[in-house]
């Protein structure tokens, strides 16, 4: 789903938030972290990349060719290189796309065996037995097939998000403009259940989901399943929870800081970050002023050195990491 941040005054009254005995400035390195923690295990080498799952990733071994492959965990080729683009695996299948920049994408097995043939103008990964593909062009719409390839949800929305907790966001633009329109969300078999209210929405998880409300609010908050609003709009921006912490942003882009709060709302790691992720195998990316990127754990506090150009959220015990500046090259480093 589309996200947005909007200008805005930081604010100083948190509502439902408050700060608790936990929350943490990144002043400190945590000891207890494994000796080998933000190393890389992968050596740098690669154009691109994305991250592991289910024991593979889908890596771009040279400009030259430009053409995606699947490595495993000790670094060796899987499969071979022969996609223009890839996502990583998900419930067995992996989104590869094939035929050039402007080609199709379809789904490959682990053995590289093209089980849903190429397509699709875009298709996400699987989840919970659904995934979100886009027919028809720049014209077309997002709608969802099952592992078989049949379409299960006909293609109607103009963004979608992937289904969690039986639920997935939908949204619908009011004109071929762009213009913002509405967002709800769906069922699996693809009736509104949360009706169409709020101009952009991210996934549920922990029986919450980050929704914006425009108008004179113009805040996100958080809304339950039966699209309650359980904490008032009042960030910037907002995640959705992973490992009971969501990342939530107060003030503008350039001079407004991100935080976490709990699955009660309480302020659990103070807004200081530029930039933060969700949490992963317990450690979280962030970014400040300097522009690199650096780990902390759940009190705050920073656990890898900020020294990457880039990187990802653990999966599996490794994460995709950048350096070397514009042109350097990705590689995986341990948990």
């Amino acid at each position: 789903m589309k996200i947005f941040f909007f200008p805005i005054i930081l604010v100083l009254y948190f509502g439902c938030q408050k700060t608790t005995k936990n929350s943490a400035i990144f002043n400190q390195k945590d000891q207890s972290v494994s000796a080998s923690t933000g190393k890389f295990a992968i050596y740098p080498q690669y154009n691109s990349a994305g991250h592991f799952s289910e024991g593979l990733a889908p890596v771009i071994f040279g400009w030259e060719t430009s053409k995606w492959g699947f490595i495993n965990k000790a670094g060796n080729m899987a499969i071979y290189p022969d996609y223009d683009s890839a996502d990583s695996f998900s419930e067995g299948l992996a989104a590869v796309q094939t035929g050039g920049p402007s080609g199709k994408w379809g789904y490959i097995d682990k053995t590289g065996k093209m089980v849903i043939n190429a397509q699709y103008d875009l298709a996400g990964a699987f989840s919970e037995g659904l995934a979100k593909v886009h027919i028809g062009g720049e014209t077309g719409n997002w709608g969802f097939i099952n592992k078989e390839g049949k379409i299960v949800i006909n293609p109607q929305f103009h963004s979608v998000g992937s289904f969690s907790e039986g639920l997935a966001a939908v949204h619908f633009i009011e004109n071929k403009t762009g213009k913002s329109d509405v967002s709800g969300f769906i069922d699996k078999n693809g009736k509104m259940v949360i009706k169409l209210q709020f101009d952009s929405t991210e996934s549920f998880h922990d029986g919450l989901a980050p929704v914006h409300v425009g108008g004179e609010t113009n805040m996100w908050g958080y809304i339950n399943k039966q699209g309650k609003m359980i904490f008032r709009p009042q960030f910037t921006f907002a995640a959705s929870y992973s490992e009971g912490l969501a990342v939530i942003h107060f003030g503008d882009n350039k001079t407004g800081k991100s935080g976490y709060i709990d699955r009660q709302g309480n302020m659990a790691i103070i807004p200081q970050f530029d930039y933060a992720g969700s949490f992963s195998e317990g450690l979280a990316i962030a970014r400040l002023s300097t522009g690199k990127y650096y780990y902390i754990n759940k009190q705050g506090k920073m656990v890898v050195d900020p020294w990457f150009e880039y990187a990802e959220a653990f999966h599996e015990g490794l994460a995709l990491a950048k350096i070397g500046g514009e042109n350097g090259k990705f590689g995986f480093i341990g948990r």
